[in-house]
């Protein structure tokens, strides 16, 4: 487990950590963002496809692809490159099969304990991938995930995939080539 001392509380949408971010392997490349080597992201896997579409349909604009380790700017809970809520945070204790210390960044994450430690980054992406993959399983339809990703499964509209948010499906569907 990662040695944390202090948690540092997600900032909304401030260009925090951006610079440092252009120097590192993180930094966005074209449309994508690059987070193949440090988060295990590999496009030819379809939850890793599937997570790469929702972060940039997350984040559309070029600065909170700099730094999408923010926390959402409408006010609610989600915060991360997923935007992953504190009940969906919960839900991948559940489902997830999570280790140990997947299941403690849980507890912190619940907390308000986002942290940008890249272990942190790491057990991040790593649970919401787990999820990815639940989901993916359950549903066999990558528009179906991207719906219950964003309004859960009981909030989870069929229409929505159709009617709202019309920049966000464009982006999922070309990041997905659907």
């Amino acid at each position: 487990m990662a040695n944390v001392t202090s948690y540092e509380r997600p900032r909304r949408g401030i260009l925090e950590g951006a610079l440092s971010t252009l120097r590192s392997p993180l930094r966005p490349s074209g449309s994508l963002m690059d987070l193949k080597p440090q988060l295990g992201v590999q496009e030819e896997i379809p939850v890793d496809q599937l997570y790469q579409a929702i972060i940039n349909s997350e984040h559309r604009n070029e600065v909170d692809r700099l730094n999408p380790w923010i926390q959402n700017k409408e006010g609610s809970t989600a915060w991360g490159p997923v935007q992953i809520l504190k009940g969906t945070m919960e839900e991948a204790r559940r489902v997830g099969n999570l280790t140990a210390e997947e299941s403690d960044y849980v507890d912190r994450y619940k907390t308000d304990q986002q942290t940008v430690d890249p272990n942190d980054k790491v057990l991040y992406t790593s649970i919401a991938k787990k999820l990815l993959q639940y989901y993916m399983d359950k549903y066999q339809d990558p528009l179906k995930v991207a719906d219950v990703w964003r309004y859960g499964e009981r909030g989870s509209r069929t229409q929505s995939v159709v009617n709202d948010d019309k920049p966000y499906w464009e982006e999922f569907r070309k990041v997905m080539g659907l």
